[in-house]
């Protein structure tokens, strides 16, 4: 048997656990979000499965995972102790993008347009971030002024349908 510590030591499962413990998901929308194969995906959940943190159901030919709700409460008690958050501490008024430059992980690259996240932890894409739940109107020019949370959150390209528009 697998236990919750030892399920979570994988920073893969502390992000499936962030995923569903917002709301159910099938497993190819959990390993698109993660940028991983589904085979991967399938075999961090069956972990999950076993110490009692997820469930899965079968719908059509799909399955989707959703967090067990009593086992959530006790994983928020603990959550602290296995979380990858980063404290930071910087002098009044230092702008936001210079404090993410003190961040291990976390590339910035500057542009004649300004600056921008290009990678988290080696996960290149668009970042966008948030500031104590709300994204910034005037993100560059933004000076922490007290105790904020930042978190950086990684859009994902979607194409639905690609519809060719032709003039005759």
């Amino acid at each position: 048997m697998v236990t919750i510590f030892k399920a979570l030591t994988s920073s893969t499962r502390r992000n499936i656990m962030k995923i569903v413990s917002q709301k159910e998901m099938h497993i190819s929308g959990i390993a698109r979000e993660l940028n991983i194969s589904v085979p991967v995906a399938l075999k961090h959940i069956k972990i999950l499965e076993q110490c009692g943190l997820v469930t899965r159901e079968k719908v059509g030919t799909s399955h989707v995972i959703k967090a067990v709700e009593a086992n959530l409460k006790k994983l928020e008690e603990v959550w602290w102790m296995i979380d990858e958050s980063f404290t930071l501490e910087v002098p009044v008024n230092t702008n936001i993008m210079d404090a993410l430059k003190l961040v291990p992980g976390i590339d910035i690259k500057k542009t004649k347009n300004g600056s921008f996240i290009s990678s988290v932890d080696g996960k290149e894409g668009y970042y966008i971030y948030e500031i104590d739940g709300k994204i910034p109107h005037k993100a560059a020019k933004y000076a922490i002024n007290k105790d904020i949370i930042i978190e950086l959150k990684r859009l994902m390209p979607v194409i639905g349908k690609k519809v060719r528009v032709t003039i005759g």
